[in-house]
């Protein structure tokens, strides 16, 4: 029954595209629309221009409501159901009421105004004025960004987006604003990256030949190789349908895609390998951020800032919660090491595939990057 329903599901489904490097196209009209306007607080009416000196956090405070009036598109592939979306809702909403509907963002989810690419385009040429992107978009203008790509370089989610929040983005902000004509402003992710699948897989050999969907990246396909089965390149909107016919025996996301995404009416196993850490991050076209007023780009990056624990939040809670739904509502069996899933043979896997495999001269940039990013969360974990 379960499979009937699936490929019935399948023939009539359009998938939107997910955050996952794909570039083809998605049809999901999920849809939220930030723009309510409530009245706020504001002493600055009356402030005398003569008052003592503030500080940078307290003008913004004091002088939010004034300027120039900005509804801001904002471009998300995710369904607005999804956890790390939903808290952009609730940060535009709290920023209209804030500003005195002064400062309004619409947000366009689900891949409604076209792919990811496409979606990183509009924001780059500022046809779309943010949004939230998948770093694969930016692996060839970051050199050596796949470093930290590679299959269990993070095993901390917090850590990790602690790491790229206040270490490297910064770092990179310059080359993507000179590359991209982007701005990146926090980092979000929807957790590691988990197999599932129609075969019970403890270790790496349980998976030897089984047909695995894949990106195009060889970083992607790498995942695949370390998890014991054989890289399909496909694209996300086929792979509900591949599932379901059985041209593909599983695949590899967060644990949050498999709800929002159906994943659990054609596959029969989550196996809790956590093998890899997606990546996004809030961009703005930096054109439009950069003829935004000091006032106004400290503002947001301050409510950036508060988005970021937002998301992480909510996706913890939204893990947790689907985790739990897994097998009590959607009949699937979760495999972890407390029921006997070997996780050290997949990490061991992982460094034996890397070192055979990435050890060309043109990789050692990425292997610096790797081995930065582990030592500084082993020095702040």
């Amino acid at each position: 029954m379960k499979k009937a329903i699936a490929l019935a599901l399948a023939l009539t489904m359009g998938l939107s595209l997910v955050a996952c490097g794909s570039s083809s196209s998605g049809n999901s009209s999920s849809s939220a629309a930030s723009t309510t306007a409530a009245s706020s607080e504001s002493s600055a009416a009356n402030e005398s221009p003569a008052s003592s000196e503030s500080s940078a956090a307290d003008t913004a405070v004091e002088d939010i409501t004034q300027g120039e009036k900005l509804n801001i598109k904002w471009y998300a592939v995710l369904p607005d159901t999804h956890p790390t979306i939903t808290p952009y809702a609730e940060l535009f909403d709290e920023i209209a009421e804030e500003t005195n509907g002064r400062i309004t963002f619409t947000m366009t989810a689900g891949g409604v105004l076209g792919t990811e690419q496409e979606g990183f385009d509009m924001i780059r040429d500022g046809t779309v004025q943010g949004g939230m992107m998948n770093t694969s978009y930016y692996e060839s203008y970051v050199p050596n960004s796949q470093g930290w790509m590679m299959p269990y370089t993070f095993t901390d989610y917090e850590l990790a987006l602690k790491y790229f929040n206040e270490v490297a983005l910064p770092d990179w902000n310059e080359q993507i604003e000179s590359s991209t004509n982007t701005i990146a402003v926090n980092a979000v992710s929807p957790g590691f990256r988990c197999l599932t699948c129609n075969t019970a897989v403890y270790k790496p050999e349980d998976a030897s030949g089984l047909r695995i969907r894949s990106m195009e990246s060889p970083m992607s396909q790498s995942y695949v190789s370390v998890l014991g089965g054989v890289p399909v390149p496909l694209a996300w909107a086929e792979v509900y349908m591949g599932l379901s016919t059985g041209s593909i025996a599983g695949q590899e996301n967060p644990i949050a895609h498999i709800q929002t995404y159906n994943l659990f009416e054609v596959q029969d196993y989550l196996v809790f390998t956590e093998h890899a850490f997606i990546l996004s991050w809030s961009i703005f076209n930096a054109d439009f951020w950069n003829g935004l007023s000091e006032t106004d780009r400290a503002y947001l990056t301050e409510k950036f800032t508060k988005e970021a624990q937002m998301s992480i939040e909510s996706v913890n809670t939204y893990t947790e919660d689907t985790f739990g739904k897994l097998e009590s509502e959607y009949g699937m069996t979760v495999i972890t090491p407390e029921n006997g899933l070997d996780k050290q043979a997949f990490i061991d896997n992982a460094d034996k595939f890397l070192n055979e495999n990435f050890t060309a001269p043109e990789y050692d940039g990425w292997w610096d990057f790797r081995n930065a990013a582990v030592e500084w969360c082993e020095a702040n974990s």
